[in-house]
């Protein structure tokens, strides 16, 4: 405390009377008392002056384009992890309530905002914030990751197959993949660890996706100097699908009958020009053995 340390005694000196000291420690005293009563008066108004408590002032757009959820989704989001972050048995005399916590992680999310600011904007110790993320977060993980990312099965895989091949005319595909880098701050004692081909620092966040770009499977935390390949060699899915442990389809030939015939007639003249060039006189001895055998 600078308060403290700016008074210094000197009890070997005769100058200092008993009542001296006690009129300085009085007034150290009281110095503290002022400062801690501010500090609690700004935190007591948490409920009445917090952000927390202007949000209920919202309509359902400014809702939605603050918390990036909707009110029934957030209505969703809390009745399944309430119990996990519930403050009951907290010894603090008003402990922050399951909604409040919800509406700070969301918020740190959507906006990116550091702790000390979320801390000033909903009256509560930058430290408080910090908890309340990392709480969240894992209850999340926790009861909502076996709900909306559960482990895939082939019959998943298979529909979702189906779903590429029919949206997208792409048989056989089971997925989407790509990695993103998400900039953080460098780690401690991390050298060049972290730092990505874009001359940031940042973790890849690798990504499988269906059709509809909903998430399949994710795998995050690698180190942003990593290439998306090697991101996902090192990863448990790429391990799973070598060690025949991941619920894959079997194996199957790619539908060659296409009832577009104006596709086809297309494909025609495609190889029919390709032959062309395969017999021209730039064409090597493989090339006009496989026309000759009628490959091409």
């Amino acid at each position: 405390m600078e308060t403290a340390t700016a008074l210094l005694f000197d009890f070997n000196s005769e100058s200092d009377s008993e009542d001296e000291f006690v009129s300085e420690m009085l007034f150290f005293t009281s110095q503290l008392t002022k400062r801690k009563a501010a500090r609690s008066l700004y935190l007591k108004r948490r409920k009445s002056h917090g952000e927390f408590a202007l949000t209920k002032e919202f309509n359902d757009g400014q809702f939605k384009n603050y918390f990036r959820l909707n009110r029934d989704q957030f209505i969703e989001v809390h009745e399944i992890i309430k119990k996990e972050i519930d403050a009951e048995g907290c010894n603090a005399t008003r402990p922050i309530g399951t909604e409040e916590k919800l509406s700070v992680f969301l918020r740190f999310m959507a906006t990116g905002n550091s702790y000390k600011s979320m801390a000033y904007s909903y009256r509560m110790g930058d430290r408080t914030v910090s908890n309340i993320v990392r709480e969240v977060s894992e209850a999340i993980w926790k009861l909502m990751q076996p709900i909306y990312l559960p482990q895939p099965t082939e019959e998943q895989w298979k529909s979702v197959a189906n779903s590429f091949e029919r949206k997208w005319q792409f048989p056989h595909c089971i997925g989407a993949i790509d990695g993103k880098h998400v900039v953080i701050k460098k780690p401690g004692k991390s050298g060049s660890s972290y730092i990505n081909y874009k001359h940031t620092f940042s973790i890849v966040l690798m990504a499988v996706v269906d059709p509809d770009y909903k998430f399949i499977t994710i795998d995050v935390g690698s180190q942003g100097r990593f290439s998306d390949g090697n991101v996902f060699s090192t990863g448990v899915l790429a391990k799973k699908m070598l060690n025949h442990t991941e619920d894959m389809p079997q194996d199957q030939l790619l539908p060659l009958e296409s009832n577009n015939s104006r596709s086809t007639q297309k494909a025609f003249e495609i190889r029919e020009n390709f032959k062309n060039y395969f017999n021209s006189a730039g064409a090597i001895p493989w090339q006009r053995e496989s026309v000759a055998r009628g490959k091409y």
